[in-house]
């Protein structure tokens, strides 16, 4: 599984999606593809909350046996339209926002299963 952080950049202020290594150790550091410019994230409420993130997303894929042949039923006016757990998890990124002080966060990975 990859996981990416979307962060601003704190030079030139862009979004940036940059790749995030869960085992990493704290305090992570990172360029900004734009302008060069090394930021990193030091929280360790956010490590865990990433972690977390990561966790849930390890379980989905080693629950593909029961999730494949699993629905979600979605109300649309009066009718029921089922979508198959697997549509989901392939056709989507999962992305966990999260905010700490004043500063916002983006973890976004892809599940296949």
């Amino acid at each position: 599984m990859e996981f990416s952080l979307t962060l601003d950049c704190p030079q030139c202020n862009k979004a940036s999606s940059v790749p995030f290594e869960p085992e990493a150790e704290l305090p992570w550091i990172s360029c900004c593809p734009e302008c060069g410019k090394q930021f990193g994230i030091d929280s360790q409420e956010l490590a865990r909350q990433i972690r977390l993130f990561i966790a849930l997303n390890t379980q989905l894929r080693e629950s593909e046996e029961i999730l494949s042949g699993s629905s979600i039923a979605v109300m649309v006016g009066n009718k029921e339209v089922k979508i198959p757990f697997k549509l989901l998890l392939t056709r989507f990124k999962t992305t966990f926002d999260l905010k700490i002080g004043e500063k916002k966060y983006s973890i976004s990975t892809r599940t296949e299963l």
